[in-house]
């Protein structure tokens, strides 16, 4: 999961933006994140051992600096990285963000920043998942299969992918969101049909 959040250093459109983590293992989870993320190698990208890279430009990495800003101001934690060098910006953790927060519902942060906001219940988890307009993608981490059944569901997203990150795209499904994430959608079978006009024809009184 963390290293498709951290695929090209985080600028994929489908990697997972938001993690909603339940109250009872949040402190746990934001642990292991840490000392994963915290462990990996920021450097150029020409450089073969570099395992995190710069944006694409400074002007972006400018704006991801200002969003994690935001996200503190609103009442996140920084637990790891936050700063910003040129176009880099340091693989970044945020804590205790509050389910609120711009980044809970409608912020996308395109660039290497986990932001963790913590549920209660099932119920709670799909309702801070549906909060936002957009809707192109997002997984479930659980180790009872109806838990996942039941968000697949629920979860008002063109995409789910179960105990998997939402960075996963077969070349053969349907691509494409929900909501403000798109219309229509892009794949092998269904790019005929965004393609094709249907046209019904009907006869009447033609005897």
């Amino acid at each position: 999961m963390l290293t498709q959040r951290l695929y090209n250093t985080g600028q994929v459109c489908c990697a997972s933006k938001r993690f909603l983590v339940h109250k009872d293992v949040a402190e746990e989870f934001a642990k292991k994140v840490v000392e994963k993320i915290g462990a990996l190698k920021q450097g150029m990208p020409s450089e073969e051992d570099t395992q995190i890279g710069c944006l694409i430009s400074e002007k972006a990495a400018r704006t991801v600096e200002e969003q994690i800003q935001l996200t503190v101001q609103q009442g996140g934690k920084i637990v790891l990285g936050g700063g910003r060098d040129g176009a880099f910006i340091e693989p970044t953790v945020i804590v205790d963000v509050p389910k609120t927060a711009d980044v809970a519902i409608d912020m996308e942060i395109f660039g290497p920043v986990v932001p963790i906001i913590t549920f209660k219940t099932a119920e709670e988890a799909i309702e801070i998942a549906n909060a936002s307009k957009f809707g192109l993608s997002s997984c479930i981490f659980s180790a009872d299969q109806k838990t996942c059944a039941k968000f697949a569901c629920e979860l008002e997203a063109g995409g789910v992918v179960i105990n998997g990150a939402s960075f996963y795209r077969s070349f053969e499904q349907p691509f494409g969101g929900y909501k403000y994430s798109g219309i229509g959608t892009e794949g092998v079978m269904s790019t005929f049909d965004e393609m094709t006009h249907t046209k019904s024809i009907v006869l009447k009184n033609i005897l």
